[in-house]
Order: C-alpha cells, then structure tokens, then sequence
C-alpha cells in the first residue's frame, strides 16, 4: 500500500449475508474434511441428494436461502420469490453447541 499512497481499514459487518452473528464460532467439516470455523448460527438442513441448504438467521423452519452442492465449497443463492419455485425436501440436521463440531455426510 505505501507504493500507492493510499491508507485502508477493512469493514467487516456484524452479520453474515444470512443475517446471523459472526460470532461463537464452532467446527465444521467440509466435504473434502477440511476443518473450518463457522458462526454458532451457522445451522443448515441436508437435501436428499447430500446438498446443505441455508436457512436466512438460521432459522431452519422457514425455507432455505442457499444451497452448497454435494462436494461444493461455497453456497449458491437460492430464489424464494417465485410462488411457482419446486420445495427442495430437507431432514434436518442436529445442532450442536458451539464447542462441538458438524461433520458433512
């Protein structure tokens, strides 16, 4: 930065882009078994396919906002506006506290 002269701060929100905290963190296992720290909000429920899905706040009893593909490595935004929009069929998958870890099956 001293070549071009300039001076910056990084912003970093309070909330993820699915409205929770970015706080407690916990582990989480990847799909590859790459350990990762994740919000303690940070709750999803499982495709049938093996797809994690993302609930808005972490709220998994109102439909999901984003889907990480089976091997994937980052969610996808999912649209909730269309009436017309398939339901994906989720199980639930248990939570844990935030000293825990959750491990993708």
């Amino acid at each position: 930065m001293k070549a071009l002269d300039v001076d910056v701060a990084g912003v970093i929100p309070p909330n993820t882009m699915f409205g929770f905290k970015n706080e407690n963190f916990k582990t989480f296992e990847m799909f590859d078994g790459t350990p990762v720290l994740v919000p303690e909000k940070f709750n999803f429920t499982t495709s049938q396919n093996g797809d994690l899905l993302m609930h808005p706040q972490g709220d998994t009893s109102v439909p999901p906002s984003a889907k990480m593909p089976k091997g994937g490595f980052y969610f996808d935004a999912l649209n909730r506006s269309s009436p017309s929009s398939k339901k994906i069929s989720t199980q639930k998958t248990t939570a844990r506290n935030s000293d825990s870890s959750q491990k993708m099956t």
